[in-house]
């Protein structure tokens, strides 16, 4: 009976030595998509929305 070396490069994986795994693609391209949505949605510079113009409609007075 032969034993694995006990080595960093025997234990390494063969088939995933080169490439990353499919999951971890799909991570690292889902986090750069939803920040660049997060980004495009939640920016004063396309949505025009700041919190210092909601203090303002709060702060305005009410017409009666």
């Amino acid at each position: 009976m032969s034993e694995i070396p006990d080595s960093a490069e025997a234990m390494e994986a063969r088939e995933t030595a080169r490439t990353l795994p499919l999951g971890w693609r799909l991570l690292f391209w889902g986090l750069i998509a939803w920040g660049a949505a997060y980004l495009y949605l939640y920016s004063p510079a396309t949505t025009g929305w700041t919190q210092a113009g909601e203090y303002d409609k709060a702060a305005a007075p009410q017409g009666k």
